[in-house]
């Protein structure tokens, strides 16, 4: 399991996703873990320190703060 946090002032979204085993096809090749990009999702996001449901902003928002998932480094 990755995770990751989006900080811009008061605002910070918590990612988690999944990862996918990766190598370069021949035998031999040394074995990474990469994030599945279909898998990220919003654990929890925080205004100004208090929690906020995502389910709480319209679906157009709900877009734009998933696109922040690009920005961070998960670990």
């Amino acid at each position: 399991m990755f995770r990751a946090t989006y900080t811009s002032g008061d605002l910070s979204i918590h990612f988690r996703a999944d990862g996918e085993k990766n190598d370069y096809g021949v035998p031999g090749s040394p074995v990474w873990w990469d994030v599945d990009p279909g898998t990220i999702v919003i654990d929890s996001i925080e205004i100004m320190g208090h929690p906020v449901p995502l389910k709480s902003f319209p679906l157009e928002l709900q877009k734009d703060l998933y696109e922040c998932s690009g920005e961070v480094k998960f670990t």
